[in-house]
């Protein structure tokens, strides 16, 4: 006896939740200085020492005063849905596209702020809003009394670069121990695990969930970021170097402008079609005050 199809009738569930990547918040927000701004941009003022002389006779100081430029950037989202889509859809579909433009603003500011290899340019569609850390470093500051690539340090992911990386910051008036933290690609990971010092004590803690609450390198507390790896323009998905970045905090500032917000655009509000519009703005700064406060380590080994 022929048995009959009925396969076409069978109603193919959608599983409730939509899943989606954990939430990865901004490193540089996460230990930078918090500065907010109240304009497209500002300067701030730098000192690089004063003299000292001795005997009656006064010395005259030669020091003048600078200064430095931070700019805020526009980042934006929009995303498009039919009006009888989103009545029908089961599952909050502008939450879940909201979180996800959160998520990817927070790896773009972060890699803006980081990695970017090229100048700053204030056309917004270059995407380099700000003079990265990483332009920075490899930057000659004049004022500040600093040479090109001085405080980089390339190559394998070694004890002897880590340390040589840290030693950059260290020798310099701007390490403070209790200010100093780490950003660093995941990738780096898998190539600390197992690095040694010269008694054979690793130089990579990581959190355990009791008595280590965070990932350390040289006693440092470590904030990772898919942001740190280098890039000619700020990007959510970047195949460039990997980076980790030693830094006062003192001296890495983070702007806020506008936080990031959600908009919604009904489709009663659209005279042309029934569609709704889901915006996304936030407008953040950040920049490196002086460039001996940081030192990078880029693996390109």
């Amino acid at each position: 006896m022929a048995v009959r199809n009925i396969t076409s009738w069978i109603p193919v569930p959608l599983l409730p939740g939509i899943e989606q990547g954990v939430l990865q918040p901004s490193a540089v927000e996460a230990i930078a200085t918090r500065r907010p701004m109240t304009s497209d941009s500002d300067e701030i003022p730098r000192l690089f020492g004063a003299d000292v002389g001795g005997g009656v006779t006064l010395t005259e100081d030669t020091h003048d005063g600078s200064k430095i430029t931070r700019y805020s950037y526009l980042y934006n989202g929009l995303q498009s849905f039919n009006e009888d889509e989103l009545e029908d859809s089961a599952e909050d579909a502008l939450a879940a596209y909201s979180y996800e433009w959160l998520n990817e603003l927070n790896v773009a500011f972060d890699n803006a702020a980081l990695g970017i290899t090229g100048a700053r340019s204030s056309t917004e569609s270059d995407k380099r809003p700000y003079t990265s850390v990483y332009k920075a470093i490899i930057t000659a500051d004049a004022e500040a009394g600093y040479t090109e690539n001085t405080n980089l340090v390339q190559g394998a992911c070694s004890y002897t670069n880590l340390s040589s990386t840290f030693n950059k910051v260290e020798v310099t008036r701007y390490w403070s121990d209790a200010n100093m933290a780490v950003l660093a690609h995941p990738t780096l990971r898998h190539s600390l695990r197992g690095l040694v010092d010269d008694q054979h004590r690793p130089i990579f803690i990581e959190a355990n969930g009791t008595n280590v609450a965070q990932d350390t390198i040289f006693g440092k507390p470590i904030r990772w970021t898919t942001g740190a790896v280098t890039s000619p323009s700020f990007a959510m998905a970047v195949a460039g170097n990997p980076l980790l970045i030693i830094v006062n905090r003192r001296n890495l500032v983070y702007g806020p402008r506008i936080a990031p917000q959600s908009r919604l655009i009904p489709a009663s509000m659209n005279a042309a079609a029934l569609v709704t519009y889901l915006q996304h703005r936030a407008r953040q700064s950040a920049v490196l005050t002086v460039p001996q406060a940081a030192a990078v380590f880029e693996k390109t080994a």
